[in-house]
């Protein structure tokens, strides 16, 4: 049986998921300019390998989610 969440803890967790995307983007804008100074260590070049594949696999749940619901049939038909 499928996880059934009502429409509006869907959309709580989509507004959630923008808000703190919204920080990593702010984050990361203030951070590079620190990082470019500092020297490359394994433990930096590490984490910032393991925050790509995170992203990654973010981007890709995000073409799952828009592909589930551009094939739903109770989605408005936008024509």
């Amino acid at each position: 049986m499928p996880n059934y969440q009502a429409p509006w803890n869907l959309m709580a967790d989509l507004t959630w998921a923008d808000l703190y995307a919204r920080q990593i983007r702010k984050d990361l804008k203030d951070l590079t300019p620190t990082i470019r100074k500092v020297s490359n260590s394994t433990e930096l070049v590490g984490s910032t390998a393991k925050l790509r594949e995170q992203l990654e696999g973010a981007h890709r749940t995000i073409a799952e989610l828009r592909t589930i619901a551009a094939s739903d049939p109770r989605r408005p038909n936008s024509k």
